[in-house]
């Protein structure tokens, strides 16, 4: 490709006229079209070869993807593309090929069909969505956030990430009328495990499956490999809850202050479980299938205020197998033996004895029992072995006083 034009040099006198005509003729030759970027030694001017700057060239020929169509200007080293056309492109891929292989270059602009507007990104390798499109094809569907790079913003008609950080006065609002779902809530979180941490510490804590109870409601401390303190100097109490596989236990325990990261010594653990509730592993109250409630406790337990009351015809039942029961009825107070006998025993010997089958009394060994008349009593031969005084009241109240002599 190779334009040479030679315009008269030697003259002695050239007419205004002519000199017009050669700036017009050097600026027409200036601007030219061809598909391949002029060298400088494709354009001789008034006999100089050379580009010169400002100089125009037009890229020829139909094919888009290979710039042509478009108008670049030499600005002293090279042409370069003006940047106001806008490239039509068959496909975004096939305008990310032309970004890549160079055929359209940094800042230009480019229709891919899609009534969106793009432009080649910083590094000249693809292209971007500038988020511009045309007036009309604005939707409010959140599908038109998919090119939207921004942490500002989360989908929620898709799977989408959000890593961010609240701050200000306005809080978070979740409104769901159907919570009572157990797939639908205002909030679910539903990861296999996990927590929400209430203070920027993270000392309280709601978590699931963290290694220690499906469900643990934590103060003071977290579970990484163990139970471990958050904070030196600060105690630790938690609830925690297992029901996956089990038949379901709630444990409340306390601890004493510790070190950060250093292991949490349990002091004191509730727990209640299918057997009954149980104060660091012993016995507090152990249930049956039928529902009866048993105090099992070894240590004593010492009332200092107040009592235990129970209401009229609520027994009090002694024995495994309800063997005794001690009952007010409102009115009178009932010592009923419904296993075994009864007796008054100072700890080595008996006193007296009343036995459940046929309503005998013994005191100590010898047997006393009424057998009908007012006052009667029979004792066998050696009851009464030495003086005993022996009161009978009557009706009235009145006590009469028979003395009765040894051997009687």
């Amino acid at each position: 490709m190779a334009y040479t034009f030679n315009t008269p040099r030697v003259v002695s006198t050239i007419a205004q006229g002519r000199i017009d005509h050669n700036a017009s003729l050097t600026a027409l030759l200036q601007n030219f079209a061809d598909p391949v970027q002029p060298s400088a030694t494709d354009v001789a001017l008034e006999g100089v070869s050379g580009l010169r700057t400002g100089m125009l060239w037009y890229k020829s020929g139909t094919t888009t993807s290979e710039g042509q169509g478009r108008l670049f200007v030499y600005n002293g080293s090279t042409f370069t593309r003006n940047g106001i056309a806008v490239y039509q492109m068959p496909s975004a891929t096939a305008a990310n090929t032309a970004a890549s292989t160079g055929k359209i270059a940094r800042g230009d602009l480019v229709d891919v069909g899609d009534n969106r507007l793009y432009m080649v990104n910083t590094a000249g390798t693809n292209i971007v969505d500038i988020g511009i499109p045309p007036p009309g094809t604005i939707s409010d569907n959140a599908a038109t956030l998919d090119g939207l790079d921004s942490t500002q913003f989360m989908r929620i008609d898709a799977a989408d990430t959000f890593t961010a950080t609240k701050t200000g006065s306005h809080m978070l609002r979740l409104t769901n009328t159907t919570a009572t779902s157990t797939s639908i809530a205002p909030l679910w979180l539903s990861g296999t495990t996990g927590a929400i941490l209430i203070d920027s510490a993270g000392q309280k804590r709601i978590s699931w499956n963290d290694g220690l109870g499906d469900f643990s409601i934590r103060g003071g401390h977290n579970f990484s490999a163990g139970e471990k303190y958050v904070t030196t100097g600060d105690g630790a109490a938690k609830i925690n809850m297992n029901t996956d596989a089990v038949s379901g236990v709630v444990e409340f325990a306390i601890a004493g202050t510790g070190t950060a990261g250093g292991a949490v010594t349990w002091l004191n653990t509730l727990r209640l479980d299918s057997t009954g509730l149980k104060l660091n592993g012993a016995d507090v109250l152990t249930s049956t299938v039928g529902g009866a409630a048993y105090v099992t406790t070894g240590a004593l337990s010492d009332v200092t205020v107040g009592g235990t009351r129970f209401r009229d015809n609520i027994p009090v039942i002694l024995g495994t197998g309800s063997d005794a029961e001690l009952v007010h009825n409102g009115n009178d107070n009932y010592f009923r033996i419904l296993n075994g006998n009864l007796h008054v025993n100072t700890g080595t010997s008996n006193v007296f004895t009343v036995l459940r089958t046929n309503g005998q009394a013994l005191i100590g060994s010898n047997v006393a029992y009424h057998v009908g008349n007012i006052g009667e009593i029979k004792a066998n031969s050696n009851m009464l072995a030495s003086a005993v005084s022996l009161i009978l009241y009557n009706s009235a109240g009145s006590a009469v006083k028979t003395l009765f002599g040894a051997g009687v």
